[in-house]
């Protein structure tokens, strides 16, 4: 993944206002509140990153999820943490899956180099547990 490629991925907010539109994005994203102690990491979080989310449409919890995401990247509202909404197949294009796996949110530091990925297996099991591990594990949440 590169600037480029990343910038290939589609804008949170309009993509916010299109799924809106569905009944049952709108009710999770609405009733989501994120943990307090993971909003004010992130907003306090002081380095350019970049963070790839695919909207894998064979898997259900990847796309449950999805609506948790917007939302908690909106609430933390930190311009260093860019977002961007990717389909599943520009996912395939970009080369970033492993071992037939697809991850669901990828994160990359200013260098573009992975910071950590979460799969829909984990989305199934835990979103904001995985999250929250793999932040305390980079020092950003203690």
């Amino acid at each position: 993944m590169n600037r480029q490629k990343f910038m290939r991925g589609e804008e949170v907010v309009p993509y916010l206002e299109e799924q809106l539109k569905n009944y049952y994005f709108k009710k999770k994203y609405q009733r989501y509140e994120p943990q307090q102690r993971i909003v004010e990491a992130l907003q306090g979080f002081e380095r350019s990153i970049y963070v790839a989310v695919a909207t894998a449409k064979r898997c259900p919890y990847c796309i449950a999820t999805i609506p948790m995401i917007i939302r908690l990247y909106l609430l933390m509202d930190n311009p260093k943490i860019e977002m961007r909404i990717f389909d599943e197949q520009v996912f395939v294009e970009l080369n970033v899956t492993d071992d037939d796996k697809m991850p669901q949110l990828l994160v990359y530091d200013e260098a573009f180099n992975e910071f950590f990925r979460i799969d829909g297996k984990e989305m199934k099991e835990d979103f904001e547990n995985a999250l929250e591990t793999r932040l305390a594990h980079l020092g950003i949440l203690s």
